[in-house]
């Protein structure tokens, strides 16, 4: 595997783990978990976690799947009920009604600062995940030719080192929704 990666590709995926001794060369990938703003802020850039630490540190590319947290950080959704019957959503409880209005609180404020860029809150998301480092590379998934063009428009702007401050502030400050033990994602 080592002499395919170095030879025949630049990175060496490795979903849902990182291990240090795992003998891949280095720079590699990490496939981590979901990598909205609210993941990422909690659980990747956690320095008890030191998941960021040691990416950074290995020269380990992290690919964010899911940045706009399931579609709900594209203001979309304003409660479990827009959620269509059978949507997995309904039973995870980072989506639950109890806390919606958390979820509420931050789309509010990527709009707010998508309005000075004249950006929806889905790019804005995607902005500050990008404004991250070359490191850092989310993976939208899109729908439609229509919401692709939304995404693509992510790379049309840049936040301010002020506003990248306020979406983390916003993201940080939002309660966990799953206990630790689970291994899921929080909210």
């Amino acid at each position: 595997m080592a002499e395919l990666v170095t030879r025949r590709c630049n990175t060496l995926g490795c979903p849902r783990f990182l291990r240090r001794r795992s003998g891949a060369p280095t720079p590699s990938t990490y496939c981590g978990g979901p990598g909205g703003i609210f993941s990422f802020t909690l659980d990747i850039e956690d320095e008890k976690i030191g998941l960021l630490q040691t990416t950074r540190e290995l020269r380990v590319t992290v690919v964010a799947y899911s940045p706009l947290g399931r579609g709900l950080l594209t203001g979309r959704y304003k409660s479990p009920d827009d959620f269509h019957e059978g949507d997995l959503r309904r039973y995870v409880p980072r989506y639950s009604e109890e806390n919606f209005p958390n979820i509420l609180k931050l789309v509010d404020g990527l709009e707010a600062i998508g309005e000075r860029h004249g950006a929806t809150a889905g790019q804005v998301a995607l902005a500050w995940l990008l404004a991250q480092g070359n490191d850092i590379i989310p993976i939208p998934g899109t729908k439609s030719v229509k919401y692709l063009k939304e995404t693509l428009g992510a790379a049309s702007f840049k936040l301010t080192p002020e506003e990248i401050a306020e979406v983390r502030a916003a993201a940080v400050g939002r309660k966990r929704t799953l206990p630790k033990e689970s291994g899921t994602s929080p909210g």
